[in-house]
């Protein structure tokens, strides 16, 4: 009994070791991307190209970490972070510390973690990166928490929310919240941890995007799932009809073993009477009663054992016709059931093709319909020759819209996020269209923020977010609305969690709207109010408005964001071209930096040149 427990002790390990292994070792496609990752780091260091060598570690520290080789990572990431000191390229050191800081604390090696993200921190100060900064604060309040420091986390995110919100980066206003509210709750403060969670809740609007990608998977996986059974039942069918060929082979053959044995048979009779012959014409005279005897015996005793060999084969060929005939009525009925299986399977795959082409005929449907409530891109540029309109949905419909008015000698032009993309963001639009063309065109109202107040009231009754039904929707819009009065030579704008940039003299201008979106929890239960913002028009100076579809689209070489700082430096350098011209680089922009990668969100953008 012991034996046997150590045996099976000895089983364990060895498997335990095997997938150990298996789980450490590198498939052959992600080997063969390392093999090509280092040849090419071999090839700038001989052609001294730090630049290009700090690139390629940066790459292949990636690969390594995203196959969970973190201490491969760590090595490359700190081989590159060295290069990138020699060449003084700040940006890189930043952001290599924060990966280095992170892989850290991945493997729960806090200690490591936070040497790396303060050097992160100090590296976003030099930069003067507030946007650096605010997340190397909560990176490092992240590490307070994990090591039980709960205050000190809540003092670093105080310090990244205060940052954050001059920045008005409502995500990075989000995490601040999140992290805040999880101290207060390792520290028992229960009233704050509750007060920062609601805070939390009500930026979180990407819970809709997750549920529409959630019922977009489910929906592949139910096509698979029908292919892999269509698939399953074809082999199988493929399988048992190859059984039938082999079954009936090994009944061919062993028929021609029957014949053969009973030649074999017949020759060796047919030897021993020859020998008998011989015996008995050698002895004829003095045994010639006892060779009648013998030879009836004989003979007797070879019909009674040929006899019995033939029965033999009889039963054995009757129980093999058995078998057959048994086997081909299962075949038969395998076969017709897979032919069912099929059928219906035919069946469902029609309808499911049906199903998908009706919502798709239904949704181009929707997008002509919503093209024809959008105003024409040629009555803007009507009223404002010197202007452009990005628009560029990421599905058939979209969530982001413009609108555009003139009312009393006053130009109204926005630019709308809605809550989603595809069919849930274009019922927003909508919604969001009808009600501005109802509160400016019918009610006469011009204040821009007051617009935003009324459109927010409005947007709170329709979707009953006002909490007098259990039926609620936490959707909204973040929206910018500008107002251009051509008689006094200026423009009011007001914003909605969202921001413009006004561009004069070489200079770019940040107009921070307020915190709160139109709709949502947070704007049904608080008195929203909303900021004018008013700027007198000079010459050539530009306002910009838009989505944060640009901003957050991922491409580049390391497939990530392309992130506020290089939007405003693109608005920059582009400002003073023609706006055709500036639109045509926006579109090339996002091309270029977008590559095979897929679009993330809807994208809008006006320009306006005074």
């Amino acid at each position: 009994m012991r034996q046997n427990k150590l045996y099976l002790l000895f089983i364990f390990c060895f498997l335990t070791s095997i997938v150990v292994k298996s789980q450490n070792q590198l498939n052959p496609q992600v080997q063969q991307k390392i093999n090509l990752y280092q040849s090419q780091i071999t090839q700038s260091q001989i052609n001294d190209d730090k630049n290009e060598e700090g690139r390629l570690l940066n790459l292949l520290a990636s690969l390594y970490w995203n196959n969970n080789h973190q201490e491969e990572a760590i090595e490359c990431f700190k081989k590159s972070l060295e290069i990138n000191k020699q060449i003084g390229n700040k940006n890189a050191i930043y952001q290599i510390n924060t990966d280095i800081g992170l892989i850290y604390s991945d493997i729960n090696d806090y200690e490591e973690a936070m040497k790396y993200f303060n050097d992160g921190y100090s590296m976003s100060l030099e930069l003067k990166s507030k946007y650096k900064e605010a997340s190397s604060l909560n990176n490092i309040a992240l590490i307070f928490q994990y090591s039980g420091k709960y205050q000190d986390a809540i003092d670093n995110s105080m310090s990244a929310l205060k940052i954050s919100k001059e920045l008005n980066d409502i995500k990075l206003i989000k995490n601040c919240y999140g992290i805040i509210a999880e101290n207060y709750k390792k520290i028992g403060n229960t009233e704050k941890s509750f007060k920062y969670f609601n805070y939390y809740s009500s930026l979180s609007k990407q819970i809709q995007n997750q549920e529409i990608k959630k019922k977009e998977q489910k929906s592949q996986l139910e096509v698979d799932n029908m292919r892999n059974i269509t698939h399953k039942a074809i082999e199988e069918k493929e399988q048992k009809e190859k059984q039938l060929l082999l079954t009936k082979k090994d009944l061919s053959t062993q028929k021609k073993l029957t014949k053969e044995k009973q030649l074999q048979i017949d020759l060796l009779d047919k030897e021993k009477k020859i020998k008998e012959l011989k015996i008995n014409e050698q002895k004829a005279q003095i045994r010639n009663a006892a060779l009648t005897r013998n030879f009836f015996i004989i003979g007797f005793s070879l019909v009674l054992i040929f006899s019995t060999l033939l029965y033999r084969l009889y039963l054995q060929k009757k129980k093999t016709n058995k078998l057959l005939a048994e086997s081909n009525i299962q075949l038969q009925r395998q076969k017709e059931k897979i032919e069912q299986q099929s059928i219906l399977l035919s069946e469902s795959h029609k309808k499911l093709k049906k199903r998908n082409s009706q919502i798709l005929d239904s949704i181009s449907y929707a997008s002509r319909i919503q093209e024809a409530i959008l105003p024409y891109q040629e009555a803007i540029q009507k009223s404002l020759p010197k202007s452009f309109v990005f628009f560029k949905p990421r599905d058939i419909v979209s969530g982001d819209f413009y609108w555009y008015s003139e009312q009393d000698n006053k130009i109204f032009i926005a630019a709308a996020d809605c809550t989603g993309h595809g069919v849930p963001g274009a019922f927003m639009s909508m919604i969001g269209n009808t009600l501005l063309n109802e509160i400016v065109k019918t009610k006469k109202i011009s204040s821009p923020a007051l617009i935003l107040e009324k459109l927010n009231k409005e947007v709170v009754s329709i979707l009953n977010q006002d909490g007098s039904t259990s039926n609620f929707q936490d959707d909204g819009m973040d929206i910018s609305i500008c107002c251009i009065d051509k008689e006094n030579q200026e423009f009011t704008i007001a914003c909605a969690n969202s921001t413009a940039y006004f561009i004069e003299n070489n200079k770019l201008y940040s107009i921070n709207g307020d915190v709160f979106s139109i709709g949502g929890v947070f704007s049904s239960k608080l008195g929203v109010s909303f900021n004018n913002h008013s700027f007198k028009i000079n010459k050539d100076s530009v306002l910009y408005m838009f989505s944060d579809g640009f901003k957050d689209q991922f491409g580049g070489n390391n497939n990530e964001k392309f992130m506020i700082g290089q939007f405003e430096d693109m608005l920059l350098n582009i400002h003073s071209k023609d706006m055709d011209k500036q639109k045509s680089i926006i579109k090339n922009t996002l091309d270029d930096w977008k590559g095979d990668f897929p679009q993330v969100d809807d994208i809008l953008i006006i320009g306006i040149k005074f």
